[in-house]
């Protein structure tokens, strides 16, 4: 009898032991000393949050709150200074009270159901033990009777032990001994993302350009991220396809956007083949919430307009009758990233280019991509097609000399009807091997099958292009 009772108290101090320690400690919100987001242009972020951590002799589990559903379980990381802390289970819990998940917890128990007589307005309650929760209702015994869809509403005492009230990351934590130790937590997250766009103001001259560029950071997770510090990385990363792992769809929110003046600008610094450019201060982004904060600013960056015609290839054929060929004329816009100017990485992002009319009103002179560019290269923004400056073009001759050999004449006049002089840049692209014969203007071989004329058209005149070409097919 003796040796008996000696085993189950055994037995019963090893559970209780157990329990304790693996008793949950809570790490709230608001035990979090600093937050930071390092955003990648590949609509992810590494989360590195740091926190006071209450540690028991032993295992601790601890329930970090203040997390997004979207977290990959698999990059969580716990580092901490001067304790030797082991994480040895992670597990994410997202289930929260809902109808749903309240009858779905209650399968197998004893629940109390309460319906209102609609005549008397009186209530009553009945005992019912809920047998499934399924999409097609809950069926329930009562009274030996098998019900299915009874219409009462549910009512519980407590919580079941699987709900939490707010979703939450489970850490199952070795500290060694009792004490309370700050540990940052780092993990990557789906649904933070950031966009880059750019405002660029021609001068009335047509030779200086003023420069803004601004980050939109966005929040597409369902947790809120207060007081962050933010880091936007420019570059592509490689990343492995994710797979259904511990991260859940965060619910769909109307993305509101708010904007911010930034009396600083971004500390811009290398990160291997890649560029961060850190926030001047620390940034709020609630659920669905986007904020645009400036980037860069700069004046009087030299800039150019361009004009260049980018044609088809010449016809290779029997000579055409139809007369002149219209083409559109496009009208660019370059200045260099160097000082003056940028003279930083720019990153890819959406450039609209503005100028002042008479009355010194901004207008839109049109809008197109800017390509990551490091420092020292050229940027070119497509404007539009030129109104004032046009081009037509047409074949003159065409013969064949040989077997698979033609030669074959073309002529391009370039008209400017604006009060100063430009100079369009002429693109032909040729059939396989070729060469100019005869310009009336100096060429240059671009590449293999690209030959390029610089043409300069006068003021209210035209200019013309005329050349001859052999090409073997």
């Amino acid at each position: 009898m003796l040796r008996n009772v000696t085993a189950a108290l055994c037995a019963a101090a090893s559970i209780l032991s157990a329990t304790v320690a693996f008793a949950e400690e809570a790490v709230p919100e608001a035990a979090r000393e600093a937050l930071r987001l390092t955003i990648y242009r590949n609509g992810f972020a590494l989360v590195s949050d740091r926190r006071t951590l209450p540690l028991r002799a032993g295992t601790t589990r601890l329930r970090v709150e203040g997390v997004p559903a979207t977290l990959h379980l698999d990059s969580v990381l716990l580092r901490a200074d001067g304790t030797d802390l082991a994480l040895q289970a992670v597990r994410y819990e997202a289930a929260t009270p809902t109808a749903a998940t309240l009858l779905q917890q209650a399968v197998g128990r004893i629940v109390r159901l309460a319906r209102v007589n609609p005549a008397t307005g009186e209530q009553t309650e009945v005992e019912a033990e809920v047998l499934s929760a399924g999409p097609g209702g809950p069926v329930y015994r009562i009274d030996g009777r098998i019900e299915v869809d009874y219409p009462g509403r549910l009512i519980l005492d407590r919580l079941p032990p699987d709900l939490r009230l707010r979703p939450a990351l489970l850490l199952d934590v070795d500290g060694g001994s009792a004490q309370a130790a700050p540990a940052t937590l780092h993990y990557l997250a789906d649904g933070l993302g950031w966009d880059a766009d750019y405002a660029v103001v021609l001068a009335p001259s047509r030779e200086r350009v003023g420069l803004t560029g601004y980050v939109t950071l966005r929040n597409g997770t369902d947790t809120a991220f207060r007081d962050a510090q933010v880091d936007v990385v420019a570059g592509d990363l490689n990343r492995v396809s994710p797979g259904q792992d511990a991260r859940a769809e965060s619910a769909e929110a109307p993305m509101m956007m708010r904007a911010m003046a930034a009396p600083d600008m971004p500390k811009r610094q290398s990160l291997g083949d890649y560029h961060l450019y850190g926030m001047p201060r620390s940034v709020t982004l609630a659920p669905g919430q986007a904020e645009r904060t400036a980037l860069l600013s700069t004046d009087d960056v030299p800039a150019r307009v361009h004009y260049a015609l980018y044609d088809t290839p010449p016809v290779v054929g029997p000579l055409s009758t139809e007369g002149a060929d219209r083409r559109p004329v496009s009208v660019r816009l370059v200045f260099d990233n160097q000082d003056p100017g940028p003279d930083m990485p720019l990153p890819e992002g959406v450039a609209r280019v503005y100028v002042a009319d008479a009355a010194g009103a901004l207008r839109l002179l049109g809008e197109d991509r800017l390509a990551a560019t490091p420092m020292g290269e050229d940027v070119e923004l497509q404007l539009g097609r030129s109104f004032d400056v046009t081009a037509e073009r047409r074949q003159t001759s065409f013969s064949r000399v040989g077997e698979r050999i033609t030669e074959s004449g073309h002529e391009i006049v370039l008209a400017n009807a604006r009060d100063r002089s430009v100079t369009v840049e002429v693109h032909e692209t040729m059939r396989g091997e070729w060469d100019i014969l005869q310009s009336s203007l100096p060429h240059q071989k671009a590449d293999a099958t690209t030959v390029v004329w610089r043409v300069e058209v006068p003021a209210g005149g035209r200019t013309t292009l005329g050349y001859r070409v052999r090409s073997r097919l």
